[in-house]
């Protein structure tokens, strides 16, 4: 993730685009996100690209002039995803709020991947005014 004063790139390595494919339909729900729900949706991501099964298989080659390239060794056709759990959603969501400011509810919460400053309960965007 790359914040520029307003601007927030999001990218996944070594996913082949399928991460992109699997957050797809929660992101399109996402209005302009505060910097603290940046970090929660980053953490969906990283969490997605951790759960890819069969993983893609990527190459590095250079030449003998020093050019370099990335190559696609394999694509699956077809990828699912190993089975959720909230502990280690939990875990990457804690680390990414680590230096945010949470009460101690909030804090066990977010260990436990029972947290979102991003969807309420039932599934829609927090609108978090910006100050």
């Amino acid at each position: 993730m790359l914040r520029i004063d307003d601007i927030v790139i999001f990218a996944v390595l070594d996913d082949a685009g399928m991460c992109d494919v699997v957050q797809q339909g929660d992101f399109q729900k996402l209005g302009p996100l505060h910097p603290i729900q940046t970090r929660e949706a980053m953490t969906h991501l990283a969490y997605c690209n951790l759960r890819l099964t069969p993983r893609p298989a990527f190459q590095t080659t250079m030449d003998a002039s020093g050019q370099m390239w990335v190559e696609a060794r394999y694509i699956p056709d077809r990828f699912e995803l190993s089975q959720p759990t909230d502990e280690h959603y939990g875990k990457l969501l804690s680390f990414a709020m680590q230096d945010i400011p949470l009460s101690p509810e909030e804090r066990a919460n977010a260990l436990a991947g029972k947290f979102s400053l991003v969807f309420n309960e039932k599934g829609e965007f927090i609108d978090i005014p910006m100050r």
